[in-house]
């Protein structure tokens, strides 16, 4: 009989994960004298591959009352969050505006389905969703509402979330927070700068910068056209590029007190 030797068994490679797209963004959401503003950028990163470009905010229109919501972290979660309360709240378009309890209720519905499952997941494996969620009624206040995990929290009259959020906001306290409850066109336009700026400092923000408007007159919601933005986009940098010459020369006519026998 002849005695086989039993071939060396050859270790398995360790299946990888997919590469994970994500949105490692600027989101910004304001409330205005006469409505909203929700901003983003556009750029997706899939991690370790590639970077790409996709539209952000989503919103829609109701005969009462307008939402939008945007999101930073992994796509796939986000947009199923988005789709799930843009579905909840306006599949019907005498849906009543929905209040601040309602959409923290529902929200953490999705947590618990969809997200707490997976708590026990190293953290750099847990999928991650965190959204603004902006709701419009006619003739009425606007409501911006930040998700993210267990927490929901109330914002005004701005908030910016991602990447990009601490540049975001010390933009925005530059300006002073009392300039974003102004008419939201206006808003508009410092919220295409401080995003620009965003773009332009942190490397994982960048592609185009998407505007939504949702207005108080009749629930009125509409998307910036992309050339409209980048017009104001290159209005904002000669403006900016001109006043920093005038802020130079005004610094070096201001030198700092010092005492020249001072010293070591």
């Amino acid at each position: 009989m002849i005695a086989f030797k039993p071939h060396p068994r050859i270790p398995r490679p360790i299946p990888k994960r997919l590469p994970r797209r994500k949105y490692v963004t600027i989101a910004a959401g304001f409330c205005c004298k006469d409505g909203m503003v929700i901003a983003a950028d556009s750029q997706e990163t899939t991690l370790g591959y590639m970077k790409g470009e996709k539209q952000k905010i989503k919103y829609c229109k109701l005969n009462a009352w307008s939402i939008a919501v945007v999101g930073a972290g992994d796509s796939s979660y986000v947009e199923m969050c988005m789709d799930k309360i843009l579905y909840h709240f306006s599949s019907d378009e005498t849906n009543p505006v929905p209040h601040f309890e309602e959409i923290e209720d529902f929200v953490l519905r999705i947590f618990q389905k969809h997200f707490a499952p997976l708590s026990s997941y190293k953290a750099n494996e847990r999928p991650e969703a965190h959204l603004l969620i902006a709701v419009q009624p006619s003739g009425g206040r606007g409501m911006l509402v930040e998700w993210l995990g267990t927490s929901v929290v109330l914002h005004y009259p701005c908030k910016f979330i991602g990447a990009g959020e601490q540049m975001g906001m010390h933009l925005a306290l530059k300006f002073g927070e009392w300039q974003f409850t102004y008419p939201r066109l206006n808003v508009a336009g410092l919220a295409i700068y401080i995003l620009d700026q965003v773009k332009a400092t942190i490397d994982t923000c960048g592609g185009r910068t998407d505007v939504v408007l949702l207005g108080s007159e009749k629930a009125r919601a509409y998307r910036i056209q992309y050339n409209e933005v980048k017009e104001a986009e290159e209005r904002y940098r000669r403006m900016d590029f001109q006043n920093s010459f005038k802020l130079a020369e005004e610094i070096s006519q201001h030198p700092p007190n010092v005492d020249s026998s001072g010293g070591f």
